[in-house]
């Protein structure tokens, strides 16, 4: 199969898991909670299970989503970009070997077609996400004579998958997943009242 054909029906299959999973609509509503005077900004996103998820992005960088989908990006570093999505599980439970194998093969699928000389690093752990099982695939690349990287980390979060998806050019890449990552460390469920 073509690159580019099997770069689009990746895509297309990865739309459609998104679809059948969907517990978290990744709509952003904005909110604002005030701790000794300090405005502390963040959105909340609703669960299909009643709860809701608040998550602080790290400070200044533009959000946008919709059911599916959450994009993140820092207007300082305007080619690297974040998203989040979810996939589907076969049932519920520790990743199978199988489920490492699909990973690894959505990771790869999002190196751009132009995308030359990957080298992939993989790597599976807890995650600080509700200190949850995951598995990221770290990919550096050559896109039209620069160097690329890309980390791509699925979470398990029970009756679907969390994917987050990270990329940037090289030199920045350790700056943008660094903020990132902290403010992952944000992210939580809220039970219903």
């Amino acid at each position: 199969m073509r690159p580019r054909i099997a770069f689009a029906a990746t895509l297309g299959l990865a739309a459609l898991f998104a679809l059948r999973a969907r517990a978290i609509d990744f709509t952003p509503r904005p909110e604002t909670q005030v701790i000794d005077t300090y405005p502390i900004h963040y959105f909340s996103f609703a669960d299909e299970d009643g709860r809701r998820v608040e998550y602080g992005p790290p400070s200044g960088w533009k959000c946008t989503g919709s059911p599916t989908r959450l994009s993140l990006e820092n207007p300082a570093q305007t080619q690297a970009q974040a998203s989040f999505n979810l996939l589907p599980v076969e049932k519920p439970g520790p990743h199978t070997a199988a489920q490492l194998e699909r990973f690894k093969a959505v990771a790869t699928s999002r190196i751009p077609p132009d995308g030359a000389d990957p080298v992939i690093t993989q790597e599976v752990g807890q995650h600080p996400i509700g200190n949850r099982e995951a598995y990221a695939a770290h990919i550096s690349y050559n896109y039209f004579g620069l160097p690329w990287r890309l980390r791509v980390t699925f979470i398990n979060l029970g009756k679907s998958t969390l994917q987050i998806t990270c990329s940037a050019p090289g030199d920045a890449f350790e700056t943008f997943t660094a903020a990132l990552d902290s403010s992952l460390y944000s992210w939580h469920w809220v039970d219903p009242k």
